[in-house]
């Protein structure tokens, strides 16, 4: 090694080294790949769904319509 003046030491990760751009090079690299999953198993569960033909049934409703009788769980009217 050798003299590379005062001022020319190397400064650690930490106090802003490469630090930054580790981080910004991380960063990128991992929101690519995970928009890159998404994407593949998004195709892979449309073609499934478009394979089987499934239509899912609307939920069941768990409250009455405006207006109408409420139902006792048994399935007759309630009593006022």
């Amino acid at each position: 090694m050798g003299y590379r003046g005062a001022g020319s030491r190397r400064r650690p990760a930490a106090r802003g080294g490469r630090g930054p751009v580790a981080i910004l090079v991380h960063w990128l690299a991992s929101n690519a790949w995970t928009l890159g999953q998404q994407h593949v198993l998004g195709r892979i569960v449309e073609r499934e769904a478009t394979a089987l033909d499934v239509v899912a049934p609307p939920p069941p409703a768990r409250a009455p319509k405006p207006g109408q009788e409420p139902v006792s769980r048994r399935g007759l009217p309630s009593q006022p």
